[in-house]
């Protein structure tokens, strides 16, 4: 019974989640005129995206830059931390001073 009292509060935070994603993807293709081919994962479009270790909706609230763990461009992996060689940059990168 308690937990039926936070649902209205949940599908709130839920809605606003999707709708700051929204932003991220759809509404930003729309805006630079490139809707049909980026800003969702759809047959015919596409299929770029990164995984990264941190909420994107919380990437800005961080003291620390997020770690990109895997990026896919045109449905394809092209950078995966897990693998060694990825690791071994990724070292590297973090031992920079920028």
């Amino acid at each position: 019974l308690g937990f039926s009292l936070h649902i209205p509060e949940l599908t709130r935070k839920v809605e606003e989640m999707e709708e700051k994603i929204d932003e991220l993807t759809t509404v930003a293709a729309e805006y630079i005129g490139m809707s049909e081919v980026l800003g969702s994962l759809e047959k015919g479009k596409f299929a770029d995206f990164c995984v990264f270790d941190t909420d994107i909706l919380k990437l800005l609230k961080k003291d620390k830059l997020p770690q990109c763990e895997m990026t896919v461009l045109n449905g394809q992996i092209v950078h995966d931390l897990d693998s060694e060689a990825d690791m071994e940059l990724y070292d590297m990168m973090q031992k920079q001073q920028f």
